[in-house]
């Protein structure tokens, strides 16, 4: 295992053996289609552009495409594709928003799927029909297609379709992309998709080498106002660490990384850290770890996660953040090694990352026509005294 490129014995990014009945957190918006307003389905379109109504939305190439009834689990509704047999061929396609997925880690890609009248390729290959999920990557300028699952099998039941991929350095967003095409005449496919879902799979933390441009360690960045440096005379192991120097005002600041997560485990951040001549200036007493979570467009959710701070003149110590368990609606995390409101030096080596399952959080938001007290419901004169009431 490798610990800030070190090689080290042991394990620093650990599954605990229990387990328990969860779902991950879910990247995808609306994946089981069973949100909507004005009788119209929410987050995905018909061709990136027409939205999608219960009675259905004809694609230019043949095919009904609706907001039906039916589902693969607890839900009732699932996204439907019917199509015509024209001799010309039929084609629809129902595209995803953009999906923030970070660059370089590993990521699972599902759905749920009913067919009928599917036909396997011609033997001269010119016909063929399919349900197919695109998934394609964003990069400056350019579209990237990166996975794929393609099946011309029927099946009566609902049956789960799953591939693993990593998003390619280099890119900026995913979409997912479901499609029916057929190029047989005179046959009518009909294509039902239900819970279509990403993942990550549990990451391993960036290690600092080898080096990268300029002195950067590699897949860490500075962020901040300190000053950020490598260190070749103070280590805690190996030959290198690094240094954090002077954060003034703003967030915390050091070297930070991105990490996808999902609800269903938790995470701890930690290291050893060494203090030198540090002056805070703010409730952070010295060096420390900072895991913040972070929503689809990157801003934060909850507060940042804090380890116990190692002052000044201090020898190397190990701390970490709390254990801690994503919000639902957190999709990755921010960790960083430095200093907030605290000038001098701390000095970070062997990072580590741990990983517990554990069972989701479920959220929900309940909309009602005209805020009022609900008659036949008792309610507390001070909602301040009940624990976990939102308004």
């Amino acid at each position: 295992m490798t610990i800030l490129g070190k090689r080290v014995t042991g394990v620093v990014l650990w599954i605990a053996v229990f387990r328990l009945a969860s779902a991950a957190a879910e990247m995808v918006p609306n994946p089981g289609f069973e949100l909507g307003t004005d009788g119209k389905l929410a987050a995905w379109k018909l061709s990136a552009t027409d939205a999608i109504p219960q009675q259905g939305v004809a694609s230019t190439q043949g095919v009904l495409v609706t907001w039906a009834d039916g589902s693969a689990g607890k839900g009732k509704r699932c996204l439907k594709m019917e199509g015509k047999g024209r001799a010309e061929g039929d084609f629809a396609i129902v595209v995803s928003p953009p999906l923030r997925l970070l660059p370089g880690f590993e990521y699972e890609v599902s759905f749920s799927y009913r067919a009928s009248g599917l036909v396997a390729e011609s033997g001269d290959r010119k016909n063929y029909s399919a349900l197919v999920m695109d998934l394609f990557f964003e990069a400056p300028k350019r579209h990237i297609r990166g996975c794929r699952i393609l099946t011309s099998t029927n099946s009566e039941g609902w049956v789960r379709l799953a591939k693993t991929f990593t998003m390619p350095s280099g890119t900026e967003w995913g979409q997912v992309r479901l499609e029916m095409v057929n190029k047989y005449p005179d046959s009518k496919v009909t294509l039902w998709w239900d819970d279509v879902s990403i993942v990550p799979s549990d990451p391993i933390l960036p290690n600092l080498a080898p080096w990268r441009h300029a002195g950067q360690p590699n897949d860490w960045r500075p962020v901040g106002s300190a000053k950020t440096a490598w260190s070749e005379d103070v280590f805690h192991s190996g030959r290198r660490a690094v240094s954090v120097t002077d954060a003034g005002a703003g967030s915390f600041s050091g070297w930070a990384t991105e990490i996808p997560v999902r609800s269903d485990r938790a995470y701890t951040f930690g290291g050893f850290v060494k203090g030198g001549d540090l002056n805070p200036d703010g409730p952070i007493g010295g060096g420390a770890f900072c895991l913040q979570f972070l929503d689809a467009q990157g801003q934060p959710v909850g507060q940042p996660l804090i380890s116990p701070a190692v002052p000044a003149k201090t020898d190397w110590t190990q701390v970490a953040t709390p254990k801690s368990q994503p919000p639902p609606e957190a999709v990755s995390a921010r960790l960083t090694a430095g200093l907030q409101f605290c000038r001098g030096t701390a000095w970070f080596d062997d990072l580590f990352l741990t990983i517990a399952e554990t069972q989701s959080q479920a959220g929900a938001r309940i909309r009602r026509g005209t805020p009022r007290p609900q008659e036949g419901i008792r309610y507390s004169r001070n909602l301040a005294r009940i624990p976990k009431v939102c308004l």
